[in-house]
């Protein structure tokens, strides 16, 4: 399966291994956002306010 990214605007080719595929098999038409564009957002918004997800769930970092 083809996407493009909502961010960068590239086309990626998205394989059964990609965390976002169960999404996209069930909803054609959702949104994609690639790994990297993920973690830039990611990152911005840690950096913006300063809060870090293991920060508000302790027990969640295990679960990853």
């Amino acid at each position: 399966m083809e996407k493009k990214c909502l961010s960068c605007r590239k086309n990626y080719i998205i394989s059964s291994t990609d965390l976002q595929y169960k999404k996209l098999i069930q909803n054609p038409h959702a949104l994609y956002i690639c790994t990297n564009c993920s973690r830039g957002m990611q990152k911005d918004a840690q950096t913006s306010t300063g809060l870090n997800p293991d920060m508000l769930d302790h027990h969640d970092k295990y679960l990853r």
